[in-house]
């Protein structure tokens, strides 16, 4: 059966096409960087938010600072099954549903030739970015699907998923894997109407991966707008991929890039 996107007709006033009241989202990586945008953002916006975060003490930080009992801190590790569990358990019990999740949570990964990669990096790597992804969308699509009355699903992939990644392979590897995912989902989960949609960051200034100087130069100098992008300028298009003003986009990639790949 499919379900009629509520964001449909031109009859829906533009304010409802952007507000969150009485949804509840789940963010992974909340804890900082374009989790902890895009949460706030979701707050600001009326949504109750779950904050999934390995490091659970920076997420109950920030639940402390956004509107009362309208924001939950839940210790998650993305790579496992477990790791799911623990924030789907957290909507249902604090919210009783989910209506918008945000897999967000990545690592980098060691950086390096292609040869030198070591098997415990690629298996790291792709635990967190393709395995966290892959649990991340099952459990919480299948709360949707319970639910019967449809979804949004935003994905941060990057850049790296759509080019070679010289001295990045195995985390382009994995972005790459999780554009696929996010593809795939779209075209399954869509008829019950679940949109699943990817954003691509480039280089982003957050607590991520270290930026040496020269890097920022040589990054800064590709991108037309002139300048990396802060956590916000991410979160925001994931809102926006979340929201029902997106309401007929589905399996898109988005590159949030300031032109980088232009």
């Amino acid at each position: 059966m499919s379900i009629v996107n509520p964001a449909s007709g031109d009859s829906v006033a533009w304010a409802d096409l952007h507000t969150f009241q009485d949804r509840v989202a789940v963010v992974t990586g909340a804890g900082s960087g374009i989790g902890k945008a895009a949460a706030v953002r979701l707050s600001e916006a009326g949504a109750q938010v779950v904050l999934a975060d390995l490091d659970v003490e920076s997420a109950e930080e920030l639940a402390k600072s956004l509107p009362k009992g309208r924001a939950v801190a839940v210790r998650s590790d993305v790579a496992t099954e477990d790791g799911a569990d623990a924030y789907v358990d957290a909507a249902l019990s604090t919210f009783g549903r989910i209506d918008h999740f945000y897999s967000n949570a990545g690592i980098l990964g060691a950086a390096g030739p292609l040869l030198d990669a070591s098997l415990d990096n690629w298996e790291r790597t792709m635990g967190v970015n393709v395995l966290g992804t892959f649990h991340g969308l099952k459990k919480t699509a299948a709360q949707m699907l319970k639910q019967g009355d449809g979804g949004s699903i935003v994905v941060t992939a990057s850049i790296a998923a759509l080019r070679s990644g010289a001295g990045t392979a195995v985390y382009s590897a994995s972005k790459a894997a999780t554009v696929n995912l996010v593809r795939t989902a779209a075209r399954e989960w869509g008829p019950h109407g679940i949109r699943v949609n990817a954003v691509c960051p480039s280089p982003t200034y957050t607590n991520f991966a270290e930026l040496p100087e020269e890097y920022v130069k040589v990054a800064t100098a590709r991108i037309p707008l002139g300048r990396l992008a802060q956590p916000d300028d991410i979160a925001r298009a994931a809102v926006w991929l979340l929201s029902d003003g997106s309401g007929f986009v589905n399996g898109a990639v988005l590159p949030v890039d300031g032109g980088h790949e232009a």
